[in-house]
């Protein structure tokens, strides 16, 4: 079934690059630093990441027992790694902007999305980029990434509103459909049930009924 949408109230909702995890929200500074906060949204720690510009943080939730491994993105089209503040390892295969990057719920992976039309599954263990997938129109930018809570499925946005669904297994695409027009798909989160999905851009949000 082709999902179906509610639109969310107000326009032009922004788009923020803090992500909330388990072990509170992290954010990623243009002046290329990412900043972590604990549950109780106090200031925890920071990382000098070296990008140009930081344009993603997120915690790799399950990548580590102690929960302290982070990937950051940035407008160097790299994507780093990193564990207690050390880079651990970098991916630099995109070659534009990386925009974006989201864990995987068995921990042990990721995936990140680029201004170059492509987005690539990494291995954090083996620090290596298993699969790379390249948008059909290579002049419609990714915009945002995130993977699915059963870790089956990944959402993937474009800069020409459309969201696409991947198989996380497979890395088929499955299934693309519009949230509106051009910047429409800024930004996008799962339920923790999995059952909706919410997309944000320059023409408001919208909430899919994944089901």
């Amino acid at each position: 079934n082709h999902p179906s949408s509610s639109d969310c109230a107000g326009a032009g909702l922004p788009r923020f690059a803090a992500r909330l995890s388990r072990h509170g929200p992290g954010n990623a500074g243009a002046d290329g630093t990412a900043a972590f906060f604990d549950a109780g949204l106090q200031k925890s720690s920071s990382i000098a990441t070296g990008h140009k510009k930081c344009l993603d943080a997120k915690f790799l939730v399950g990548a580590d027992k102690s929960g302290g491994i982070v990937a950051t993105c940035g407008a160097d089209n790299t994507v780093k790694v990193w564990k207690a503040g050390k880079n651990i390892s970098t991916y630099d295969e995109h070659t534009q902007d990386v925009v974006s990057v989201a864990s995987h719920v068995a921990g042990a992976f990721f995936v990140s999305a680029s201004a170059d039309a492509s987005w690539h599954f990494h291995d954090v263990e083996a620090a290596s980029t298993v699969y790379q997938a390249t948008n059909d129109d290579p002049k419609d930018k990714y915009t945002s990434i995130n993977i699915h809570p059963d870790g089956m499925f990944l959402a993937a946005l474009t800069q020409s509103g459309a969201v696409q669904l991947w198989d996380a297994r497979s890395c088929a695409l499955q299934q693309t459909f519009s949230n509106g027009g051009k910047n429409s798909a800024k930004s996008c989160s799962f339920s923790e049930n999995g059952y909706f999905f919410a997309v944000s851009g320059d023409e408001g949000g919208k909430i899919w009924d994944l089901r």
